[in-house]
């Protein structure tokens, strides 16, 4: 992947700012972690990873890696970051990244639904 220059809209600050009153609040939170400066490409899974572990709870977790994901989402639509980069689609399986009772509960809820039948995506 060839490195793009850094632009306002390139950066999580100018992303952020481009989605106006539109934007999640919990994408306040992912500036403060990675600062606004910082380029939407050299963000990778493991930096979301970590971001992700500092939040408590499943819920909030799951919150915020959504409204990161549509941030990327948004950056693809305009050109911003090429079509497929989301560092944060990794996790999107996963309601609580490092902690053993999403996974568990995960896997539960896939079995019992595999026990019942009903086809799994």
């Amino acid at each position: 992947m060839s490195a793009r220059p850094t632009t306002t809209t390139n950066t999580l600050g100018g992303a952020l700012q481009s989605l106006h009153s539109g934007a999640p609040l919990e994408l306040d939170a992912a500036v403060a972690y990675f600062g606004p400066g910082r380029t939407l490409e050299s963000i990778l899974p493991g930096d979301v990873r970590q971001w992700l572990n500092t939040l408590s709870g499943a819920q909030d977790r799951e919150c915020h890696r959504t409204a990161l994901a549509t941030l990327y989402q948004r950056a693809q639509e305009r050109g911003t970051v090429p079509v497929g980069f989301d560092p944060s689609s990794v996790f999107q399986h996963l309601a609580c990244p490092g902690d053993q009772v999403g996974i568990t509960d995960f896997v539960r809820t896939y079995r019992a639904r595999q026990a019942a039948g009903v086809p799994q995506a």
